[in-house]
């Protein structure tokens, strides 16, 4: 499955005399990596027809299956199957579930489960605040971030560069130069994805200058640098 090659997976699979619930996992994620997600949600309910009970890998998987298809009420009966198991505490299920109703257009869902959430790593901070922006609601996501701070949860590179999307998307030059300062003081402006979405807020945010300065610094500059650079003029 990981070398690309799913068919042959899939009848390996089905020659198997005994399948253990890893053999199943195995076989749900491959399908959900190759975003095979109606493949997946079949062998998922089957392998509950032939008696293997899905542990937290198989509903991580499962759940990645339903965000690609977009598919809520499928979702929404596995989560319940979730709750059931009383996995809904885990927190690389419930971030699976977080990132699932943000892609299925749910951002309630996804707001009214973070605040439920017994313990959040900075996956779970991470998910809710993008799924903030994917529903154009850059505020949002930036108040989020804040509170993520006051909870000591420490910001990765994936969010920073979530809240500079959140700063291009308002236009805030003000929020970005402050998070500009953080990026400085964790050691990421060097990193590329982080010095490309700094140059894309800068350009936005109609400071050309700025943007010129770190790209200006940046020490390996890719063909997006370049774009992202060309665009802003």
């Amino acid at each position: 499955a990981k070398c690309g090659s799913i068919e042959y997976a899939r009848q390996v699979f089905d020659r198997m005399h005994k399948r253990t619930v890893v053999s199943w996992n195995v076989m749900i994620l491959g399908y959900a990596q190759h975003l095979c997600a109606q493949e997946a949600l079949e062998l998922f309910w089957q392998m509950q027809q032939r008696g293997v009970n899905p542990d937290t890998v198989t509903f991580v998987a499962i759940l990645s299956a339903c965000a690609n298809l977009a598919a809520l009420e499928q979702a929404k009966q596995i989560h319940a199957q979730i709750i059931r198991s009383g996995l809904e505490s885990d927190t690389f299920v419930g971030s699976a579930l977080l990132d699932m109703y943000c892609k299925c257009g749910s951002i309630k869902h996804a707001c009214e489960l973070f605040g439920k959430m017994p313990e959040r790593d900075v996956v779970s901070w991470n998910v809710m605040i993008a799924g903030y922006i994917q529903h154009g609601l850059g505020k949002e996501a930036l108040k989020l971030f804040q509170q993520m701070q006051l909870e000591s949860v420490t910001p990765t590179k994936v969010t920073f560069i979530s809240v500079l999307k959140a700063s291009t998307s308002i236009a805030s030059l003000r929020h970005g130069k402050h998070i500009h300062d953080q990026i400085i003081e964790r050691g990421f402006e060097s990193d590329s994805f982080v010095g490309n979405t700094l140059i894309d807020m800068y350009a936005k945010c109609r400071s050309l200058e700025h943007a010129h300065r770190v790209f200006n610094k940046l020490p390996k500059r890719d063909v997006v640098s370049w774009n992202v650079m060309i665009s802003g003029y």
